[in-house]
């Protein structure tokens, strides 16, 4: 199981374990968001320092109705001692975001309020299949 809490501005933050190229791996608090439909966002200067192989340019459609592209990158994740291989999109600033394409099929539990447990229970998931 993958625990994390909720912070004083209420935001779901888990950390998770990622793995790239040749620098190893890097431990990263993310924020759990339900409105992201991606597996994670991150700050470009964490994709450059992990190596990550590039991969294309998305297009997504924020909430404010702005259509932004992106830079994907192909990164994996210790899902509980599974190494999973996952799509990266790199952002210049902001929250690093864990999305639905990484909880698909999981089960998610929060306790929302300050300090309220964030469970992901992996075992639940579905199998991830990245395109290339």
């Amino acid at each position: 199981m993958i625990e994390g809490a909720v912070s004083e501005n209420r935001q779901s933050i888990v950390r998770i374990t990622l793995v790239g190229g040749d620098t190893g791996r890097l431990e990263l608090d993310v924020v759990v968001d339900t409105g992201f439909t991606g597996y994670l966002r991150l700050n470009e200067d964490i994709v450059e320092a992990l190596g990550l192989e590039f991969r294309n340019f998305v297009v997504n459609t924020l909430a404010n109705g702005q259509d932004e592209q992106v830079p994907t990158y192909i990164g994996s994740v210790d899902w509980e001692g599974e190494l999973k291989p996952i799509t990266v999109q790199a952002i210049n600033e902001g929250d690093h975001l864990l999305g639905m394409a990484l909880l698909s099929g999981c089960r998610l539990t929060i306790e929302a309020g300050p300090g309220g447990a964030v469970a992901i229970e992996p075992d639940m998931c579905e199998p991830f299949a990245v395109r290339r």
